[in-house]
């Protein structure tokens, strides 16, 4: 197989050019008669090389896969979920930094999709209007996650002291 898909070509063109340049008689006819030789070769090669490989029981159907180490399914087996909701103009998170959402200890923002590119949050982040936040929180905290959750679906209003301004707080999705 190696001996079939290696490298043909460039040595003989090289070597018709070197008598061409020489200027040796007859070195146009040599150097077309190479190219055309080598252009020949290259075209049966490259037609006939998935069949060989066939033949030999070389070639698969089967294609690379990526395999990521974890699937999002897999995280409820651990002992995780992932929360999801939009950010609309009047929440209270909307201009607020990531570091500034007091969600609990267990749980963060792995993603913040911004219209059609995904963000990996830093603390120095801002939620932006429009922004869907997705939340990984543990067994452990996703109940108080999810009642977070809930109380901002009841619509209910932000202190004015804790930076909202009295807008009101997020309605979040959850998935």
């Amino acid at each position: 197989m190696l001996g079939w898909a290696g490298l043909r070509g460039a040595v003989p063109i090289v070597l018709a050019t070197f008598a061409l340049s020489a200027g040796i008689g007859a070195s146009q006819t040599i150097f077309n008669a190479v190219f055309f030789v080598v252009l020949l070769s290259a075209l049966v090669q490259g037609l006939t090389l998935e069949p060989f490989a066939r033949r030999l029981g070389l070639a698969t159907e089967a294609r690379p896969f990526y395999q990521p180490p974890l699937e999002v399914g897999v995280i409820r087996g651990l002992g995780g979920d992932i929360l999801e909701y939009t950010v609309a103009p009047t929440d209270a998170v909307a201009g607020s930094y990531v570091r500034d959402l007091s969600l609990p200890r267990d749980a963060l923002v792995m993603l913040i999709v911004r219209g059609e590119s995904g963000i990996p949050p830093r603390g120095s982040t801002r939620v932006e209007p429009g922004d869907r936040l997705y939340v990984l929180a543990t067994a452990r905290t996703r109940d108080e996650v999810a009642r977070l959750l809930r109380r901002w679906e009841e619509g209910a209003v932000a202190p004015a002291g804790d930076g909202a301004g009295g807008r009101r707080l997020p309605r979040p999705r959850v998935s």
